[in-house]
């Protein structure tokens, strides 16, 4: 059965716009748990979706999500996290897109990404390996 990612998102950004009720929170919830239930295996092509989703707001934040449920987030995700948080012009949300990646690879691994993406075009315009590593754990170096 094919997923239409499209379709979560847009649902996602719905109730996340809506008034708030009593049920929203585990409306929510509910769409979250069923995104994260049938992520793709850690395979570059079936993630692509959502690869290309975390330079798009108000789908970064819906990939984030997922990603949060994730066990573990796939490995093929790993760089388009980090990089989608160096890329975060709000240095409270790249907490988002940060810990699911600590998670599942550990600070240290997450760490060597960061440094690794850090030349990446608009990196540095927004302080994002500063923001990036705020949200790390306290780590030996």
């Amino acid at each position: 059965m094919e997923i239409d990612w499209d379709a979560l998102a847009d649902q996602y950004q719905e109730l996340v716009n809506s008034p708030t009720s009593s049920g929203k929170s585990n409306a929510i919830q509910k769409l979250i748990g069923k995104a994260a239930s049938t992520l793709p295996k850690d395979n570059s092509e079936s993630l692509a979706w959502f690869k290309s989703a975390l330079s798009q707001s108000p789908n970064k934040w819906f990939v984030a999500k997922v990603m949060a449920l994730a066990t573990p987030v796939p490995r093929a995700m790993l760089d388009p996290l980090v990089l989608a948080a160096l890329l975060e012009p709000n240095p409270s949300a790249t907490k988002y897109l940060i810990e699911p990646c600590v998670r599942s690879f550990g600070a240290q691994t997450v760490k060597s990404r960061i440094q690794a993406l850090s030349s990446e075009p608009g990196v540095s315009q927004n302080k994002g390996v500063d923001n990036a590593m705020y949200w790390l754990p306290s780590i030996d170096t």
